[in-house]
């Protein structure tokens, strides 16, 4: 049991969040007051655990470092990181032999592979942004950082929404099946929706069938490719 009332809890977040003077709107506000009560779809933070934690100092030291990282996920700029991982050799035989391409074109086919691969990476985070500027306005809580486990979105009601948004259709993956498994579990009334943005085979889209955008305010590709040129070169 968290030694903090719940009251105690969110005004400590608060006094947290005036250090680096920013608020804790209502909408973040009522995910901390959700996850007071289910600490255990909180990420563990330096190997400790909002559902382990037995002092008040002890949450209080948590719940400083959740606060702030969640306030600077916020702000931190996108861009475009290099590919940590070498190239493999033995890919520039492949198109080489199989794929009959020339041999003078395989260092700039790699190099743009390469670039391809880091662009693809930000892709998910981009569309993320997109995606809470649209819905926070409307009491949704964006979860950046992966702070809370396979969920990327949190809408407060009877019963709540968990939101996992995705930019290409695959499948479930273990983190919010076992987030699933844990809230049923533990008695809880939520709502689990899982999106994606693109279907991988057929390249339709599905913004109409979103989450909260009912009003369509994000209402097709378009919006999402002028907004991903805006922010990139801001």
């Amino acid at each position: 049991m968290n030694p903090l009332s719940k009251e105690q809890f969110l005004e400590t977040a608060r006094s947290i969040a005036a250090t680096v003077n920013k608020p804790v709107e209502s909408n973040f506000s009522a995910f901390l007051s959700f996850a007071y009560d289910f600490p255990d779809i909180i990420n563990p933070m330096g190997g400790v655990s909002l559902a382990s934690v037995s002092t008040a100092s002890e949450v209080r030291s948590f719940l400083r470092e959740y606060v702030l990282l969640n306030l600077k996920a916020r702000e931190d700029k996108i861009t475009l990181k290099d590919v940590s991982t070498r190239p493999d050799p033995v890919v520039d035989i492949v198109l080489e032999v199989f794929g009959k391409q020339p041999v003078h074109l395989l260092g700039k086919a790699s190099e743009y592979h390469r670039l391809s691969m880091a662009a693809e990476n930000e892709v998910g985070k981009l569309l993320e942004v997109y995606i809470a500027n649209a819905l926070e306005p409307q009491g949704w809580f964006w979860c950046p950082c992966s702070i809370i486990r396979g969920v990327d979105f949190f809408k407060p009601g009877n019963p709540v929404i968990l939101l996992q948004v995705k930019n290409r259709s695959n499948s479930e993956n273990s983190s919010s099946s076992s987030i699933r498994k844990y809230l049923f579990e533990s008695g809880c009334p939520v709502k689990i929706d899982k999106w994606y943005r693109i279907n991988a085979k057929t390249g339709k889209t599905y913004w109409d069938t979103l989450p909260g955008n009912s009003r369509l305010q994000l209402a097709n590709e378009t919006g999402f490719h002028n907004f991903i040129r805006s922010y990139l070169a801001g």
